[in-house]
């Protein structure tokens, strides 16, 4: 299977030299998304990939300076991606991801993922961790969630992509079934299946 590289186009520059490049590994972001187009503002060569073959297909062209990755693909895992970024050693790796949890953030910091971010988190943040800047340049939101409130609405979001099966819920979070189930009772979650 020949898989094509997405690359971002971009107004030309009347200078040849090589700009900074980004490999952003998702298969949720494409060409419209507003991180793509912050990204392109920054002055960054964008090159998107959908699936785990397509950002292997992409470093095999070209070494990223930087690389967002997801860790859910429909032919992998983003530990394959950074694990393969971290053997070419010069790439500045941040993996953004619903799917993290203390375990695997600090499993992917170990395979040289430079920092850990959830989903959603606001652009400018993103931008600040994944270019390597100081957070207090980051415009902070006026109004900030409480944590519990962020972490009900993250097992909210897993709770519903795993079809309101608690069992299948607790194990993407790495969580025992019954210590789901008194968050769910506590927090009025529905516990019947649709």
């Amino acid at each position: 299977m020949m898989v094509s590289p997405c690359v971002v186009p971009q107004a030309s520059s009347a200078s040849n030299t090589r700009r900074a490049s980004v490999l952003v590994a998702d298969p949720e972001i494409d060409v419209f998304s507003p991180l793509v187009a912050r990204l392109l503002s920054e002055g960054l060569a964008v090159r998107l990939a959908t699936s785990v073959a397509e950002a292997k297909a992409q470093l095999e062209s070209d070494v990223p300076d930087f690389a967002l990755i997801e860790l859910k693909y429909a032919d992998g895992n983003g530990f394959e991606i950074v694990e393969a970024l971290a053997n070419l050693g010069t790439t500045r790796v941040v993996v953004q991801s619903i799917y993290c949890n203390i375990a695997t953030a600090v499993r992917v910091v170990r395979e040289g993922a430079s920092d850990v971010l959830p989903k959603p988190m606001e652009v400018d943040i993103v931008l600040a961790v994944l270019l390597g800047r100081n957070l207090e340049s980051a415009p902070i939101p006026e109004t900030i969630s409480r944590p519990e409130a962020v972490r009900i609405e993250h097992i909210k979001r897993i709770y519903a992509m795993c079809g309101a099966n608690v069992s299948r819920t607790a194990r993407a979070l790495s969580m025992h079934r019954r210590s789901l189930q008194r968050i769910m009772a506590r927090d009025s979650f529905s516990l019947e299946t649709p």
